[in-house]
């Protein structure tokens, strides 16, 4: 898909999204606190799904399906991008699930440290030891 027709597809999977949200009785809104239904496995997970669509649908379909396969970089190496990227933002509930998602991709453990620390000097020694914790968690050290 080109670029073109990935922003078509966002632009309307946002305007549908859009309108069932509007559409949505009090009753139908989920709760964060509440459980998701059971779904497909899908990288958007249950509770995107339900609660929000046209988010989950980008989830899938672009990030996931057209970004992630993308050949002029390895998953390895988006992996690498995303966990810097992520762990420079502070966004430690994203950071484990994509920690996980890089040494399936090949990446090693002593790489991700690595990279978590050559980062430090960049984005700040506080993100990189909030983003170490994230890694001793995830990854068992």
């Amino acid at each position: 898909m080109n670029r073109f027709g990935a922003m078509l597809t966002m632009m309307a999977l946002l305007a549908t999204a859009s309108t069932e949200a509007q559409t949505l009785r009090p009753s139908e809104q989920a709760s964060p606190l509440s459980s998701p239904q059971p779904g497909p496995a899908r990288p958007s997970g249950p509770l995107q799904q339900k609660i929000a669509p046209g988010l989950a649908a980008l989830t899938d379909d672009v990030l996931f399906d057209d970004l992630w396969r993308r050949p002029d970089l390895t998953l390895r190496d988006r992996s690498l991008v995303t966990i810097a990227a992520l762990a420079a933002m502070g966004d430690d509930e994203q950071l484990g699930f994509c920690l996980r998602r890089g040494i399936e991709s090949g990446l090693t453990g002593v790489q991700i440290t690595e990279a978590v620390t050559h980062l430090g000097f960049y984005a700040g020694w506080g993100k990189a030891t909030r983003a170490m914790t994230a890694v001793a968690r995830t990854l068992g050290r």
